[in-house]
């Protein structure tokens, strides 16, 4: 059984047929969106430093996530050449590009399908691999790396740019993956809470309106009211949600501060601000209205 409604209190109309439904599947869309936001976000720290390993009869390239296949080893009795090459442009890649970071699947017209792990040069030095994809490097000292290839090593090398680390690493795209993930977060919020917090009250001289994010207090002195549909509008700030429209909207009677489920009925508030709401008994509330002085617009 619903709570009773405290005198003075006026729920808002119910939200059109199918605006559920919309919520519904938007939310979950939303959080998945969300997501992989953070996932980006947090990528470039989880990122290991590139490396070329030599030892144990292989080569170990590292420079990603281990769980995005960021390293791998390459028998060194596979490699049947070394030969150094200019790179021209990338025409497909299936990984990280950033500043001094290109590590992944990259696809260039003179090579192909290559495995890649640089700090983004164009001049690297490819190592074609017996029954594999071929593999591109580009460490510091290339004779020393050579020598180690032919050696066996042990020996550990890297690309001539050294990576700093952490946000000087990543750069600004972290930050602002970051940031539309908390500006995400409070859209859902808002989704979720909004049409179930929002509602009206008449308390002393006021209209009382409750959002998801605050509750508001109109002044109703001098005032008129009418009620009335909206037929046409433009959202001009504010949110504009299935159910829950907030915030300042150009309607067809002109500019208004909207709280609403719904336009096809409700109460327009004349003054400043002009306010539209929707309350399920669009009489009941003018009512209240009257009592507090606000006169019938006419």
């Amino acid at each position: 059984m619903a709570p009773p409604i405290p005198a003075g209190s006026f729920p808002p109309a119910p939200a059109p047929r199918g605006a559920g439904l919309t919520v519904a599947l938007l939310v979950p869309a939303m959080v998945l969106g969300l997501a992989g936001l953070l996932a980006a976000s947090l990528l470039p720290f989880l990122a290991e430093p590139i490396e070329y390993r030599v030892g144990g009869g292989v080569l170990e390239l590292r420079g990603g996530p281990p769980f995005l296949d960021g390293r791998t080893t390459v028998d060194l009795a596979a490699i049947r050449e070394i030969r150094d090459v200019h790179l021209g442009r990338a025409t497909g890649r299936m990984g990280e590009s950033s500043p001094h970071r290109c590590i992944g699947r990259f696809t260039y017209p003179d090579l192909g399908t290559v495995r890649q792990a640089t700090d983004c040069s164009r001049d690297v030095v490819l190592l074609d691999v017996a029954g594999g994809t071929p593999v591109l490097v580009n460490p510091e000292e290339p004779v020393a790396f050579r020598a180690a290839l032919a050696s066996g090593g042990p020996a550990t090398f890297r690309p001539p740019h050294r990576e700093a680390g952490g946000f000087e690493q990543a750069g600004p795209a972290p930050l602002l993956a970051l940031a539309a993930f908390i500006v995400g977060a409070g859209a859902i919020w808002v989704v979720a809470r909004g049409p179930r917090r929002l509602g009206y009250e008449v308390v002393g001289g006021s209209l009382v309106v409750h959002t998801a994010l605050a509750t508001k207090r109109f002044p109703l002195a001098d005032r008129t009211a009418r009620r009335t549909g909206v037929r046409a509008r433009l959202r001009l700030a504010g949110s504009g949600m299935p159910g829950y429209h907030t915030g300042w909207f150009l309607l067809d009677t002109g500019f208004a501060r909207v709280y609403a489920s719904r336009f096809d009925d409700g109460v327009l508030l004349e003054g400043k601000p002009r306010i539209f709401v929707s309350p399920a008994d669009p009489e009941a509330l003018l009512a209240a209205l009257r009592t507090r002085g606000v006169r019938d617009a006419r």
